[in-house]
């Protein structure tokens, strides 16, 4: 069975352990989310964001 490792360490490090390394794990997702979140808005005034959209929606304005 290739699940008796998998169990075999769940039954090693124990619930706590377990928990220890899922929160662990998710920390870090929360990290790079936000690590994300804070590049993706860096450096982009509205204005700057308004006037992109206005060239992509009806072309360049003369």
């Amino acid at each position: 069975m290739p699940n008796t490792k998998f169990k075999d360490w769940i039954k090693k490090i124990g619930i706590a352990g377990f928990l220890f390394f899922l929160i662990k794990g998710l920390v870090w997702l929360f990290i790079f989310y936000g690590l994300g979140t804070g590049i993706k808005g860096c450096g982009a005034e509205e204005n700057e964001v308004e006037s992109h959209t206005e060239v992509m929606e009806g072309g360049i304005k003369t």
